[in-house]
């Protein structure tokens, strides 16, 4: 199960991390990233979570 939230306060409450950096952005970085399909990095990562938890507090 992978945790997120939009701030890195509610991230942190939950013991989970932002919706941008499980992405792989970079805040106010000003360059957008694009996800291509077959971002091998990207598919890693989220292969094996089945859950996804997105927190709004």
């Amino acid at each position: 199960m992978r945790k997120l939230a939009p701030t890195g306060i509610a991230a942190a409450e939950i013991g989970g991390m932002t919706i941008h950096s499980s992405l792989g952005e970079q805040r106010n970085s000003g360059k957008p990233r694009t996800i291509k399909p077959g971002d091998l990095k990207l598919e890693k990562e989220w292969t094996l979570v089945e859950y996804l938890l997105i927190d709004e507090m």
